[in-house]
Order: C-alpha cells, then structure tokens, then sequence
C-alpha cells in the first residue's frame, strides 16, 4: 500500500486529476464508498505536510463537512491551470471543436454526432474544474447545426436560481441533444437513420384525409429535409467563403507591382500644317527628302521657263503685264 499509494507531484501537470481518480479507486476496493469523511481523511494522508494543512481547510464548509467531490472542486480551484487539466485534455478539446465546428452536426446524422458528443464529454469531464461551464455549453453548441441548436434551445429547463448568462449545465445540453437524436429522426415510415434514401430530397404529399398523427410525422419529414437543405447550404457557403481567400491570396502574390510613371517634358514632333495624302509617307514606297516636300520633278514655269515657281507666280509675267506686252505662251 505504501508503495502504490495515491501520489500528487505539484511539478507535473495532470498529476492532480490523477490523484483524485486513483483515491477514488482506492476507497471502491477498501468499500469507502460513501463516506466522504474518510476518503478525505485518507486523501489527506497521501500528502506532503505542506499541502495537507491547506487542502484539509478546504474539506468543511465553515462547520459542515463538504463530500469528496465538492472537496475536490474546491481544491481544484485553488491549483494552477497547467495542474488542473489532465495532460493534453484542453488541446485535444479544443482541436475537437475546432473540426466540428468547421462542419456543423446534424440532428439526423447519429453517427457524427456520438462520434463528437462522446469525445466532447471525455475531455469537457477532464477539464470541467479549467473551463467555466458556460464555455464548456458555448463550445458545444458551436459544433452543431443552426437548426439544431434552435430544437435543443426549445427543448431545455434553466436551473434553479441560474444567471442570465448561464442557465444551463453543459452536461444537460449534452443529454438533450442526445434524446433529440435518438428519439427525434423517426418519419412517417420509421428511423429515418436506417434509412440509406433520407440523403435523397423527397416531397412528402399531406392529403386531406390524412389523420393528425400522419400529418404531424409528414411534417416533421419535412423539417428533417429542410434542416438537411440548410446544413448543406452552410456547408457550401463556408467552403466558398474557404475558396474565395484562397484566390484572393493567389491573385495578391501574382500580381506584379505596376512601375510608376513619370512624365517628363520632351521636344514635342515637328507639326506638319499639310494634310495632303500624297505627304504622308507610305511603307514599303519611296518616302519623300525633307528638302522636297513633293514627291514630283521641279516646277518649271511654262512663260519664263524658269524652274521654282509656277505661271500664276511667275515675277516675269507680272513685269510684262505691267509694260502692257505679255508674251504669248505656247501651248503644249
């Protein structure tokens, strides 16, 4: 006994826990079950001096003696957060939520639902003295479906005396979640569970001669449809609000950045006044020197017969208009 006795290390974290399931083991066998007192007295005498003086204040309320598992909360509280939790137990809880919350559980899906609820409560149990227990409801609640909260929220008692902020216990919203599960995907032809066609949208038809309980289950056949329709419509819309940052990240590191345009003052191109098409220099044709801004032989005036002007400019006809003998221009 001395040598497998209850060990508490305050250096390790999760030790605590383990000590109070091994002292609850250990009075199972020696049938203390029950008697709070003497597994508490006992308890105590697994302890360093130190650590008895402070955990045997907390084991009476002022003069009534508390029962082991109060006294275990209450010592519980007292030490720090990294010794409270059994090893890992918060990390595992939260990767739990963290993936259920990403697809949210159905009412009508039994199988991920006990696959989440059932390793929920393993961990939330572990770290029920860490976390409070209105995260503890908040974080179950984020895992399931919209439609479904809204049933169970239907379906819930507050406590007694509760505060605003946290009606319920965490382990009640774990029971009734689990009896509207197993007790609420019954349709008009029975478990809608064991049903391999319930994935398929079908209309369910109310005649007018139906009675009120066929009615009521055709009913509840449809909500069962509609809360289907919803929990895939917010599945596909997180997945494309998924898909829509992946693009944007995609496009931000492609796109190069645009280089800064600086404009600068330069000799604006020598304006031609001629809008002559014959000036307009043609690809692949002879383009016209700078000095000959015709692409023809010289001018030749046909009365002096002299190159660089034309008849109606010609200085030598002018000079004979004014002596009145203008010469006579042949024709050719």
């Amino acid at each position: 006994m001395a040598k497998n006795h209850p060990t508490y290390d305050p250096e390790e974290p999760g030790s605590a826990v383990r000590f109070f399931e091994q002292v609850k083991m250990a009075a199972d066998e020696s049938g203390l079950e029950g008697k709070d007192a003497e597994m508490i007295k006992w308890a105590l005498s697994y302890l360093p001096d130190s650590i008895r003086k402070r955990w045997a204040i907390l084991a009476k309320d002022g003069a009534t003696q508390r029962s082991f598992d109060d006294w275990q909360k209450e010592v519980m509280k007292t030490l720090p957060r990294r010794a409270q939790e059994e090893a890992g137990a918060l990390s595992r809880l939260d990767a739990l939520v963290s993936k259920w919350s990403r697809d949210p559980v159905s009412r009508h899906d039994r199988a991920n639902f006990f696959e989440f609820s059932l390793g929920f409560q393993a961990e939330a149990t572990t770290v029920a003295a860490v976390v409070s227990n209105r995260e503890l409801v908040r974080m179950y609640l984020r895992c399931l479906t919209p439609m479904f909260r809204e049933r169970l929220q239907e379906g819930l008692t507050p406590q007694t005396n509760a505060r605003d902020e946290d009606p319920y216990l965490w382990t009640d919203v774990v029971k009734k979640a689990k009896e509207l599960v197993v007790g609420g995907t019954t349709g008009p032809f029975g478990d809608l569970s064991l049903d391999p066609s319930t994935s398929d949208y079908t209309r369910v038809k109310i005649e007018d001669g139906i009675g009120s309980s066929g009615t009521a289950r055709a009913v509840e056949t449809i909500k069962v449809k509609q809360e289907q329709m919803e929990s895939s419509f917010q599945t596909l819309c997180s997945k494309m609000d998924v898909l829509g940052v992946q693009l944007k990240e995609v496009l931000t590191r492609q796109e190069a950045p645009h280089p800064v345009q600086v404009f600068q003052q330069s000799a604006a191109p020598p304006h031609s006044f001629s809008s002559h098409p014959t000036q307009r220099p043609r690809q692949g044709m002879y383009t016209r020197p700078p000095n000959n801004p015709f692409n023809t032989p010289p001018r030749i005036c046909y009365y002096c017969h002299t190159e660089g002007h034309m008849l109606m400019a010609c200085p030598v006809l002018e000079a004979d208009k004014a002596n009145n003998y203008p010469r006579i221009v042949p024709i050719s």
